[in-house]
């Protein structure tokens, strides 16, 4: 599969007759001032100086207050989404005898985190960051906490919940990346998210260590106790982050 996604890779062609043609929304204050009577052209030159004038290099970014609030709330929600896709399987085994079941959970999991970034990634064009980082993280906090009652639910239950935690935590992958280019522009991208991402480096290695330390000491309904408070810490974080 990745062969073939490799085959399919291409240079995107950025001229047409020569002349540069960037995608711009119709509000667009440069897509105004250089319109004809067909299509919105704006020179390479003024596209440049419009992504210079609304862009933070990464230097700029780190000396920012958001990027330390985007920083941590990815890096909770990172620690989240690694206990929910290692250890619900684990969970699972403490009441669900049948493997293919479990395997069947799984599949469906994996399907409602794939089409996840669909649905977040359309609920913040039409809203925004903070209000989709809200939902997802105070209803990751909600499933978390009631995720100790699956057993009296059973299969079905344990199902519903397994899933619906996949589809909120497949949010941050879509939002994420938005969010870095809208609060700080299109030029530096890349690198501005690479900086944001390494919350992820940490979030692993502590939450793989907390998992065993906090589980081990607390059993499940103090597991989850932690899994949802950390949430409720991104959900605050977010509150703050105007975006």
């Amino acid at each position: 599969m990745q062969l073939v996604g490799s085959l399919l890779l291409y240079t995107t062609p950025d001229s047409r007759d020569g002349e540069y043609i960037p995608f711009l929304p119709n509000n667009d204050p440069a897509a105004e001032t250089c319109s004809d009577s067909e299509d919105n052209h704006i020179s390479k030159d003024l596209l440049e100086r419009n992504e210079e004038s609304q862009s933070y290099t990464p230097k700029e970014m780190l000396l920012s207050t958001k990027f330390y609030f985007l920083w941590f709330t990815f890096f909770f929600n990172g620690v989240v989404v690694m206990y929910i896709s290692t250890l619900y399987k684990a969970y699972g085994e403490t009441f669900i005898t049948s493997d293919k079941f479990l395997a069947t959970v799984g599949a469906l999991a994996a399907i409602c985190n794939a089409g996840g970034r669909i649905i977040w990634g359309m609920f913040m064009d039409r809203f925004s960051y903070r209000m989709a980082m809200l939902v997802i993280s105070i209803s990751t906090a909600v499933l978390q906490l009631t995720y100790i009652l699956t057993p009296e639910g059973g299969e079905t239950m344990y199902l519903i919940w397994v899933c619906l935690m996949f589809l909120m935590f497949s949010g941050n992958y879509a939002l994420f990346p938005t969010a870095i280019a809208k609060a700080y522009g299109p030029k530096y991208v890349s690198i501005n998210y690479g900086l944001v991402f390494t919350s992820q480096v940490a979030a692993t290695p502590i939450g793989a260590f907390l998992a065993t330390q906090i589980k081990d000491s607390l059993g499940w309904f103090g597991f989850f106790g932690v899994t949802g408070a950390i949430s409720v810490l991104s959900a605050v974080l977010a509150s703050f982050t105007k975006i």
